[in-house]
């Protein structure tokens, strides 16, 4: 879609409005279908370690995706 709009014509900084459209349109959907994602409820039953345990597999997985990353684009 974004490139049939920037072949008719639309700026970049136009294309750059529609992508904030599309992240409101999908949080919208997912506000509005909430109850259907029982994947997605708050987890009552989990400990305090279970959110550190996972706070730091996040930091580390996102440290060696950026660290990939930037060797495969030749920074490293």
């Amino acid at each position: 879609m974004e490139d049939a709009l920037f072949k008719w014509g639309w700026d970049a900084n136009e294309l750059r409005l529609l992508y904030v459209a599309k992240i409101a349109v999908v949080a919208s959907l997912l506000w509005w279908f909430r109850k259907s994602y029982h994947e997605l409820q708050w987890p009552v039953e989990v400990d305090w370690r279970t959110w550190i345990a996972a706070i730091v597999a996040g930091v580390v997985v996102f440290i060696a995706w950026i660290n990939l990353y930037s060797k495969l684009d030749g920074d490293g």
